[in-house]
């Protein structure tokens, strides 16, 4: 059975997706990954390896102290909190917001 046209599109739509983060975050690069997407709840952690398509509907990244993938759309670049110490550090994540 091949995939419809529409279906096709959107595959394509998320491994470009996938490309675009594997561009801008490669190995080694901090994330704040959040266990409930849209919550400022996270956790900084590192990209363990390349971005791709789950099964064909979800792309996914590997993140070093997690096991198994996390779907794209709960990683942000940037600490949501505004809890800084007197050095620029997150009290609630750990991010230095003068720069990771």
């Amino acid at each position: 059975m091949r995939p419809s046209p529409s279906s096709a599109r959107s595959t394509a739509a998320m491994q470009r997706r996938c490309d675009d983060f594997n561009a801008d975050h490669p190995a080694g690069t901090v994330v704040f990954y959040h266990p409930v997407i849209g919550e400022p709840e996270c956790q900084m952690l590192k990209v363990r390896g390349d971005a791709y398509v789950l099964s064909g509907h979800t792309p996914v990244v590997f993140l070093e102290g997690k096991a198994g993938c996390v779907a794209l759309d709960a990683l942000t670049n940037t600490c949501p909190h505004v809890r800084l110490n007197e050095d620029g550090i997150c009290r609630t994540c750990g991010a230095d917001r003068r720069g990771i």
